[in-house]
């Protein structure tokens, strides 16, 4: 029961920090006059944060299930967990409502215009795992949050706390929810994740790990694009020149011998640099990808 018991003071604390937030949201509904920009950012991030309690109340349920544990009590627990989200998503229900009619206000007195609709930017969770990109968390973040201006800072703190997971929420997580904290907290983050080793680490974990192609045109164009996306990145944070003898060590594993003979025959040359290869790869793909006519 030690991981079951460990999972539900985990589910204890993250509930108990939700019903603070719903409180913070209703807060918000009732105040004269309503910010409803901020209060549907706030409820949306209330709403990410009850997803993830609900994965984690399965998990813990998955727990329960490889336990000895009565049935009568696992249904008694069972019956709790959806009791609980019945409880939420009846608190979260008026502030739905509210945000409706508003928008539904809102729309029947605006002048009249085209419809359009911006897409939507979907923005990764970031846990300070090794293995993820805080370059590409970041720049979403900063792209669809932090730099817009029309959005406060207390709410583009919530957002950020909402994409939080593990260590990197635990690095802020004593940090005040105002406008100076978040200024702080950005700060706090920025100087524990923005760090170029790490980002040039991953990134050539990614290069270690790209698929050994073979000699179809499909594996040879998914290998190329890849390959020119991670050299890309790579040259951002590194003079690939002084790299390339490794890269290409790597390359030529990963590509068919049949195919590392062509590209030499291509430019007649035994050894070739990296830009031949990549481009020879591009030539390669676009014959292979040519009707032949009988």
């Amino acid at each position: 029961m030690e991981a079951a018991d460990k999972m539900k003071m985990t589910l204890t604390g993250l509930k108990g920090h939700l019903t603070r937030q719903i409180t913070k949201c209703q807060n918000l509904s009732q105040q004269s006059p309503v910010d409803y920009t901020e209060l549907e950012n706030f409820l949306q991030v209330v709403e990410s944060k009850f997803e993830y309690i609900k994965q984690h109340m399965n998990l813990y349920l998955s727990e329960l299930y490889k336990t000895s544990i009565g049935e009568t009590e696992l249904e008694g627990i069972v019956n709790n967990l959806a009791q609980y989200e019945d409880d939420v998503q009846v608190k979260l229900q008026p502030d739905k409502k509210q945000i409706a009619k508003n928008k539904l206000t809102t729309a029947s007195t605006a002048h009249p215009g085209p419809d359009v609709k911006l897409p939507q930017i979907r923005i990764p969770t970031f846990s300070g795992n090794e293995n993820e990109s805080w370059d590409d968390f970041w720049s979403k973040f900063v792209g669809a949050i932090n730099s817009k201006t029309n959005i406060p800072k207390t709410t583009k703190f919530t957002y950020l706390q909402g994409l939080l997971r593990d260590e990197a929420l635990k690095v802020i997580s004593n940090i005040t929810l105002t406008s100076d904290g978040y200024d702080l907290a950005v700060q706090l983050f920025k100087s524990n994740y923005d760090n170029t080793k790490r980002t040039i680490t991953i990134l050539v974990q990614k290069l270690l790990d790209l698929p050994t192609a073979n000699n179809s045109t499909d594996s040879l164009q998914t290998f190329r694009l890849e390959l020119e996306s991670l050299l890309k990145a790579l040259s951002l944070k590194v003079q690939i020149q002084t790299a390339e003898w490794m890269t290409k060590v790597v390359v030529r594993r990963k590509l068919p011998r049949e195919t590392l003979d062509k590209l030499c025959t291509m430019y007649n040359k035994t050894s070739l640099t990296m830009n031949e290869i990549t481009e020879g790869l591009h030539t390669l793909v676009e014959r292979q990808s040519q009707p032949r006519w009988e």
